[in-house]
């Protein structure tokens, strides 16, 4: 077996124990080899980048002029309020009958407190004036 002295200057085709593979093409070899490693390392990440971008993005559209087919129901209120509570949220399916909206009824019950004053306060004025009739005519 020979063996190569690192000092000795040997010329780049020299041959080493009958091999013919020169030195510099086994530190090409090397180079080579290295560099392949890594073309194959960034063809992975490429790979693995693409993958995922494709996993994230599959099944959504994306657009810029795009139009919707639904049917919009305008919904007429049988009464004007404030609104207190919504049973939905935007873009839900709702069905017939179902609660929409509750309406805050503070001022509908103070009109109709005040209205049964009103009508009792009435009612006092007539049964006093039905007295003062029995009273005149008696």
């Amino acid at each position: 077996m020979t063996t190569v002295d690192p000092s000795a200057s040997l010329p780049s085709d020299a041959l080493t124990d009958g091999a013919e593979v020169p030195l510099a093409d086994a530190a090409a070899r090397a180079v080579g080899s290295r560099r392949t490693a890594l073309v194959a390392l960034g063809l992975a990440v490429a790979a693995l980048g693409g993958g995922t971008w494709y996993a994230a993005v599959r099944g959504h559209e994306s657009t810029d002029d795009a139009q919707v087919d639904a049917e919009i129901v305008a919904v007429p209120a049988r009464v004007g309020g404030t609104i207190k509570h919504l049973s939905f949220v935007d873009n839900q399916e709702v069905k017939a009958g179902e609660l929409l909206a509750q309406l805050d009824d503070d001022a509908p019950r103070a009109r109709l407190a005040q209205a049964e004053a009103a009508l009792a306060a009435a009612q006092a004025a007539a049964d006093a004036a039905d007295a003062d009739a029995r009273v005149a005519s008696s």
